[in-house]
């Protein structure tokens, strides 16, 4: 009986708790001639297409929402400018690989325009570079011709095997 209580117990207080859903934050993905990426270097420049800082938060290739990075009183965060309900952005093509850009996970605890995401744990100017859900290599936000852009600083050793 006393394990039994236990338990009872155990799932109200689990019940009690809220789970905060975690996103990836991540740039849209960018499609990368195969051959290119094949030989892809250190100092090499991928170039994102958009003049302002726009995420997506996604979980694997499904967007949920798209944020957009704010200033205020010398603090940055993160604010939904769009709802998405669950856009797929996988996609195949034999001359186009589709690689994403991601700075890691947040957590979020609502999903409607306006909100505010507190982004003091993330390095904004650290870079993931995943293709095919492995990371190829490592990279840093630059400007290009006031375009964003990502410089790869470190390759993976996988990237030959793409």
């Amino acid at each position: 009986m006393n394990a039994e209580n236990q338990a009872n117990r155990l799932a109200k207080l689990m019940a009690k708790q809220q789970h905060i859903p975690s996103y990836e934050l991540a740039f849209p993905p960018v499609s990368i001639r195969s051959t290119k990426l094949k030989k892809l270097e250190v100092g090499d420049i991928l170039l994102l297409g958009q003049k302002y800082f726009t995420c997506l938060l996604l979980d694997d290739t499904m967007v949920y929402a798209e944020v957009s990075l704010c200033h205020e009183e010398n603090r940055e965060y993160l604010k939904i400018t769009k709802c998405i309900k669950a856009l797929d952005l996988s996609s195949s093509s034999k001359k186009y690989e589709t690689v994403k850009c991601t700075f890691g996970n947040i957590q979020c605890r609502v999903l409607e325009v306006g909100y505010r995401i507190d982004i003091a744990s993330l390095d904004l100017h650290h870079v993931d570079v995943i293709h095919k859900g492995k990371r190829i290599a490592t990279a840093s936000v630059v400007n290009v011709n006031d375009e964003i852009a990502v410089k790869i600083k470190k390759i993976n050793k996988e990237v030959k095997d793409v």
